[in-house]
């Protein structure tokens, strides 16, 4: 698993999109896709999983660090 580089703020900030747009809701403290969006996550693991290696496969360790660093930075100024 991809350890977030993320803030706890641009974290609740994307939880709160998320809930905005109905994609995902609460559920006995936790927060739970819909059934839906459920079944397009499970769709789409393998598909992300794969790209993810490639781009792991094509860099250094280091360089992969960095780039995911600077594409979380490009997202936050987006």
């Amino acid at each position: 698993m991809l350890k977030s580089f993320d803030s706890p703020d641009t974290i609740h900030g994307v939880v709160a999109e998320l809930e905005r747009h109905g994609w995902v809701h609460e559920e006995d403290g936790l927060l739970r896709l819909t059934s839906d969006d459920a079944q397009t996550q499970t769709d789409l693991t393998p598909v992300v999983d794969r790209v993810r290696r490639q781009v792991q496969n094509a860099l250094p360790p280091d360089d992969y660090i960095n780039l995911i660093r600077l594409l979380a930075r490009f997202t936050e100024a987006l």
